[in-house]
């Protein structure tokens, strides 16, 4: 084969601006033709804009001319269109092949002509990624798979992938949603095990949340997904996914959350898809994986994969290209609710609506989308709910004056030059499916993470800048993001270009939002400004990639235990995963920054869910026991985990012998759920305010100073936060319907009890009233009606120092009465227990949960049967 240098020397570049290769180009195509001819797997990662895309197109050029077949993903036909427009400037001929269905006769025509010309190596066939996955089980003619593939934004084909071997049941499609129910109301009969599918059917569960079924529950779950089949089969998404992925329902795992039901391996296989055969994939984006989780995420287990990336050129090159036009990202810190988009967010957003006329706006959830897009309405500024690429076209086309919002999507928006050039990142983008939210409350995997949130973070920062000579601004208004630029051990997951992007786009504003937009509306588009360039320059020699090392365990046998597993060969996976367990059960304790006990657990689990199977569906009589063991050794390594204690009701249904059974404390199950909630939102607050300026700290102590000293909506918003992390879910009150100031309700506790609070603050008089509890006591009729299942505590909440003497005989009734003052005290053991949080790493923090303070411990406080004036000496035993 020619190299692709030789390649590009011999184009006829007369209608290209293109006439020469960059230095990186040069240096990584050089590498390819040396090094790479025979590796079939290849990472090709660079900074967007870096010229990435013609690299690929002159190694598949190169090929195209051996007479090989070569194809092209993009994400979207857009995309498509745009390769094809750069190999016709280049006079590299290529054609585009999208989805079949709906054309003319003539189309369809001229589409089959296509697919034999890229059959017979006459061109680079380009593809969309649904037109190439999904076209090859469906077209008609046949799909000839190519000899060479380029996947342009590899992070995002993941996606479509997990489409393509993943069945989901989503609760909001019209087809759907019968079939959710009925499985949702067949697990709730099990509410001991599956808490959290009453929240689900409520649609009142936190959002990062899920349910895992156990293996013993998913035949039930077949069996009403078999009864429902007509009506989920009018939806050909579906109807597709179900006959694709059927034969292997019982080596996948079922996860639920309150969006939908998404039955899927936990590591896809390449093998289960047509990539398998290919002989060369190029697996290209400006967010490429660590090669590890590259691995996992395609399901490479033959070969390694060879990365074509920065670290491979000179530091001349990789200076070249560091940029793609001219960028600065603002992360800044934010006063209001570490749970919600505040007040002063959506002001910002409309701000730069105003100023700039066109923003791009991201967010988590459709929920947050409608918040804001609620706020525009308000005031009468047009907007955008991202639904597809049309979208997309259009606000970059047709609108001059309002915003696109999108929601949890971060990656194949396409806004060079002018169409866009400010982007708002509202929320860190973190949760995306079912899958990460498995890994990030059951297993604590705290790599998997903060690498997810990189590469996101990385997709969603190169949406605006698409050309060399663009200028953009990105807003990042999730406080957390600053906690994650002051830890060297996170630089890694961060390009260096975006790490020195963000740093002086902080330092320029010192995380103050209102000097972000000064700066970004009158000192950055169209000025040269070299105090910008020189705080990035300075800033590089900062940026430690390989600050932190992780545990790393064998992936390979990790991928092959899935594929033997999904293949039936159950004994043989079972084998695999046991070693896995054992292995890193080994390693326990010794790496502070990783929670391995819960992932060794997690193998333990998988152990004994592939040995179940080759006992009941192989008969396999030696297995019968091997399951059990290793389901109990699951639950030993797990055991500070309330997931896998719960995993000890299904042993129990396992054995026959009553004396095997495992001794459940039902209560202590439920008490580390609540717990671990309460850790979560520890985290959540912790990292929302982290800067030298605003820490955690100062602001918590803020809080508490106005719950003592503050007007009566000061209080109230204190006192939200404070009942948050104490492990309640917290409802601000209407009293126009005759409901108290605060409802806080706890959650999976027993008894489920709610808390009517009415707070008060010093006004004219040091001492509380007698008639404070007669309206206390109205208020709280309704909501001892609309929740009939939880106890109902009248609670007082006061900043007045002294109770008026008579008010004991009154409150016959056991309201509660606390002064601001001695409930301060049990949130100043609050801050010093998040304080010791703090401090420790993941590991330590699996030991240190349990003494978290939670509603368990609570409600002898909150509930007492002696004196209703709360004293200080209750609080001892915290």
């Amino acid at each position: 084969m020619e190299s692709p240098i030789i390649v590009f020397q011999q184009l006829d570049k007369s209608k290209s601006d293109i006439t020469k290769l960059r230095s990186a180009q040069s240096e990584l195509l050089h590498i390819y033709f040396e090094e790479c001819l025979d590796i079939p797997r290849i990472g090709l990662k660079l900074p967007t804009g870096s010229g990435k895309s013609l690299i690929a197109i002159l190694i598949l050029e190169a090929w195209r001319r051996e007479k090989k077949k070569v194809a092209l993903l993009c994400a979207n036909i857009g995309l498509a269109n745009d390769m094809k427009d750069r190999c016709d400037e280049l006079n590299i001929p290529a054609v585009t092949i999208f989805r079949g269905s709906g054309l003319t006769d003539i189309q369809q025509a001229r589409r089959q002509m296509s697919i034999l010309q890229y059959q017979r190596s006459n061109v680079i066939g380009i593809f969309n990624y649904h037109s190439f996955l999904f076209g090859i089980e469906s077209e008609r003619y046949g799909f000839p798979i190519p000899d060479i593939l380029v996947i342009d934004d590899a992070s995002d084909f993941e996606t479509v992938r997990n489409e393509y071997s993943s069945i989901v049941i989503n609760r909001y499609k019209t087809e759907h949603r019968n079939c959710y129910d009925a499985i949702l109301n067949k697990l709730s009969e099990y509410d001991s095990i599956y808490p959290h599918i009453s929240d689900f059917l409520n649609n009142s569960s936190e959002h990062h949340i899920v349910e895992i079924v156990f293996f013993p529950h998913k035949k039930e779950i077949f069996n009403i997904i078999n009864n429902y089949l007509p009506q989920l089969n009018e939806d050909n998404n579906f109807l597709y996914s179900y006959r694709r992925n059927k034969e292997y329902l019982n080596s996948y795992m079922v996860l639920i959350s309150q969006y939908d039901i998404e039955i899927r391996p936990f590591i896809f296989n390449e093998s289960f898809t047509p990539l398998e055969s290919i002989k060369q994939i190029i697996f290209m984006s400006a967010t490429l994986p660590s090669n590890n989780l590259l691995h996992k995420i395609f399901g490479i287990d033959k070969t390694e994969i060879f990365m074509l990336d920065e670290n491979k050129l000179s530091k001349e090159a990789y200076n070249s290209i560091e940029t793609m036009g001219k960028r600065l990202i603002f992360p800044v810190t934010q006063e209001a609710s570490y749970k919600s988009i505040d007040i002063k967010s959506l002001n910002a957003i409309i701000e730069l609506v105003k100023i700039h006329k066109k923003v791009l706006v991201m967010v988590n959830s459709l929920r947050e989308a409608r918040q804001i897009s609620n706020t525009f309405e308000n005031e009468g500024i047009p907007y955008f709910i991202y639904r597809g690429s049309d979208d997309g076209t259009h606000f970059a086309i047709n609108v001059t004056f309002g915003a696109l919002v999108c929601a949890n999507r971060y990656f194949g928006l396409d806004f060079p030059g002018e169409s866009c050039n400010i982007g708002v990142i509202v929320k860190l983008p973190l949760i995306w499916d079912s899958m990460d939210r498995f890994h990030l409350t059951i297993l604590n995997d705290t790599e998997y993470g903060n690498e997810r949130l990189g590469n996101r973070l990385t997709q969603a920062l190169g949406r605006c800048n698409r050309l060399e000579d663009d200028e953009s601004l990105y807003y990042i208004l999730d406080s957390k993001i600053i906690s994650k630029l002051i830890d060297p051990s996170y630089h890694k997951y961060f390009p260096r270009n975006i790490y020195t992007e963000m740093m002086a786009g902080f330092m320029l504003c010192e995380g103050e939002l209102e000097k972000a937009i000064s700066f970004g509306s009158s000192k950055f588009f169209g000025i040269k400004n070299d105090e910008v360039n020189d705080i990035i320059n300075a800033q590089k020699e900062y940026w430690e990639p390989d600050s932190d090392k992780y545990y790393q365990h064998n992936y390979k046998d990790e991928i092959i235990a899935w594929k033997l597993f999904i293949n039936g060969s159950y004994k043989q996976s079972g084998d695999i995963f046991n070693k896995l367990a054992s292995d890193l059960e080994s390693n326990i304790g010794k790496y502070q920054n990783l929670n391995i006990e819960l992932i060794s657990a997690f193998y333990y689990y998988l152990t004994s869910n592939s040995y179940y199977n080759s006992f009941i569906i192989h008969n396999n009589q030696e297995c019968n026991k091997l399951y059990k063991n290793a389901l109990k050794k699951s639950i030993e390594v797990g055991k500070n985990s309330s997931w896998f204690n719960r995993l000890s009701y299904i042993y129990n249904i396992s054995t026959d012998l009553p004396e095997e059974e495992i001794a459940i404390n039902e209560f202590q199950i439920k008490m580390k759920e609540v717990k671990e909630q309460i850790s979560y939102d520890y985290d959540e607050y912790i990292n929302s305010y982290q800067d030298k300026k605003k820490n955690w700290e100062k602001e918590f102590l803020e809080l508490l100073y106005n719950m003592k000293e503050g007007k009566h909506n000061q209080m109230l918003v204190s006192l939200e936060i404070f009942f948050t992390l104490l492990g309640y879910r917290v409802i601000r009150g209407n009293n126009q319907i005759g409901e108290p100031d605060l409802i806080v309700l706890s959650v999976h506790t027993d008894p489920k009890y709610q808390l009517g609070i009415e707070v008060k603050t010093k006004v004219t008089s040091d001492v509380e009233r007698v008639r404070s509890l007669g309206q206390i006591y109205v208020d709280i009729t309704k909501i001892s009606n609309d929740r009939k299942e939880y106890q109902t505590i009248p609670i007082i909440i006061t900043q007045k120092d002294k109770f008026e003497d008579k008010i004991q005989i009154a409150s016959y009734k056991k309201a509660r009465l606390i002064t601001a003052k001695i409930f301060g005290v049990l949130i100043e053991i609050l801050f010093q227990k998040m304080q010791k949080w703090n401090e420790l790493n993941p590991n330590q923090k699996g030991y240190y949960r349990d003494s978290l303070i939670s509603p368990f411990e609570l409600y002898k406080i909150f509930n007492p049967t002696g004196d209703s004036i709360m004293r200080i000496d209750e609080l001892e035993a915290f």
